[in-house]
């Protein structure tokens, strides 16, 4: 985690690429709120135009998703991705066959995984997070989950929901998670400011979603 002064705030945001019974991938940015201005023009100027079109990432070839982590990294902006498989679905629900809302545990466990990696305990930093809303699922639930798990964990933090087409700054989180899907990881976890979050969960974070 990067060393800031303790009234800083992150803006954090947060996408899934991928459906809900299948694999799915998910990528996550944290930006620095006072970078956040300078962070979108500069964007703006080696990418034009590219936040306000229609296009998801897994349209973007695998050379200019990683121009586009390339980017982020150079602007030491921290950002990190992970995903959970289709198997690991499976053995899963063969353990908990009858536990309600199942895939938002799983997305809530996810998302919490992620904000593992760029959040910190007891702190004064402030997190705004904002998810992508699912219409797969229930976005308020798979919210709840991962808010649950972060205050188990002695992290605070303010969780919101929202739709790419109101909130462009979720893109950065879908071509995190594009760019995990469709690059080499091997590419992707060698940028410094990219935070490696395996993709297995931990035996620890099932007992707790999956207990609540």
């Amino acid at each position: 985690m990067q060393k800031y002064a303790q009234n800083y705030s992150f803006n954090i945001y947060i996408d899934i690429s991928g459906r809900t019974k299948e694999t799915q991938y998910f990528g996550l940015i944290a930006i620095n709120s006072n970078k956040m201005h300078n962070f979108l023009k500069h964007f703006e100027r080696e990418f034009p135009g590219l936040l306000k079109r229609k296009i998801k990432g897994t349209k973007l070839n695998d050379n200019r998703l990683e121009k586009i982590m390339k980017f982020i990294d150079k602007e030491k902006v921290l950002f990190t991705s992970t995903y959970v498989s289709h198997d690991e679905k499976v053995t899963l629900k063969k353990l908990f066959p009858n536990k309600a809302f199942f895939y938002e545990r799983l997305v809530g466990s996810s998302y919490f995984r992620l904000l593992e990696r760029v959040t910190k305990k007891k702190t004064s930093i402030n997190y705004n997070i904002t998810l992508c809303e699912d219409n797969q699922l229930d976005s308020k639930k798979a919210r709840n989950y991962a808010r649950f798990l972060l205050k188990s964990n002695k992290r605070e933090a303010k969780l919101t929901s929202g739709l790419m087409r109101d909130i462009p700054e979720l893109k950065f989180a879908d071509f995190i998670a594009s760019a995990h899907r469709k690059m080499e990881f091997k590419k992707l976890s060698k940028f410094k400011h990219y935070k490696n979050c395996p993709p297995k969960i931990d035996s620890r974070i099932i007992t707790r979603v999956f207990e609540k």
